[in-house]
């Protein structure tokens, strides 16, 4: 009787410190996690924003090439190209 109370109580106590490192794991990755969900809004903001920027940027480089001449162009077409790239590949993104 004395050697199964005995046991139980080792039991237990491996129990109780066992419950109280998982807990403290517990509390560090919810902390990680809010910490990381920031983060990923934050960046979610600034790849919007830079997405508008680049469709302004990119708007706006139309009116200025109203006959379409710079477009045609084989060192600016590029810069045309590749912004349109990008807003294309922002619109995936977001």
């Amino acid at each position: 009787m004395i050697i199964t109370f005995i046991i139980l109580i080792v039991l237990l106590t491996i129990s109780l410190f066992v419950n109280i490192n998982l807990y403290r794991k517990i509390t560090a990755h919810e902390e990680n996690y809010e910490e990381a969900d920031r983060y990923v809004s934050q960046l979610s903001k600034y790849i919007r924003k830079m997405k508008d920027q680049f469709s302004a940027a990119h708007k706006k480089m139309k009116e200025i090439d109203r006959k379409g001449a710079f477009e045609s162009d084989d060192e600016v077409g590029y810069i045309f190209t590749e912004i349109k790239t990008i807003i294309e590949d922002l619109d995936k993104i977001v």
